[in-house]
């Protein structure tokens, strides 16, 4: 019951301080096809080239979303899936869309890669991956739907 009390006050306060969410109505429709224009990567020891990467998400319930993404690149297996350092995989994602509508954060399953993301428009996402642990990585990319 405590719980409950402090819970409901601290949403109270927070609903004083002004953080305001867009109307649910309002939230984007980002089922669909994405590909990558121009991915940029980096890691600690090596560098990726000629970096393929595409994200199908296949479900959205209002705010969550559900789909996978694949990727692959040239030389050395820098980058992980499921533990492993490879140069190609797919991969089950899930993600939220924040109250703001525009600002959109995925996870990968078995996986320690994060995505956060930016709806530029209805047709474009900016994408900025960040990995830690053995495959480290940062990486920055354009996302344009090519089918929804």
């Amino acid at each position: 019951m405590k719980r409950v009390c402090i819970t409901s006050a601290l949403l109270f306060t927070l609903g004083g301080l002004g953080i305001a969410h867009a109307d649910d109505s309002d939230i984007p429709d980002l089922r669909g096809l994405w590909v990558s224009l121009n991915m940029e990567c980096h890691h600690p020891f090596a560098e990726t080239d000629e970096m393929v990467f595409e994200l199908h998400i296949t479900q959205q319930e209002g705010r969550f979303l559900r789909g996978t993404k694949y990727w692959a690149h040239e030389g050395e297996a820098v980058m992980d899936a499921g533990g492993e350092l490879v140069t190609e995989a797919e991969e089950i994602v899930v993600g939220v869309i924040r109250g703001d509508n525009v600002t959109v954060h995925f996870v990968e399953h078995d996986d320690l890669g994060q995505h956060f993301m930016r709806v530029l428009d209805e047709n474009r996402l900016e994408d900025v991956y960040a990995e830690s642990g053995l495959a480290a990585a940062i990486c920055i990319q354009h996302l344009v739907r090519q089918e929804s």
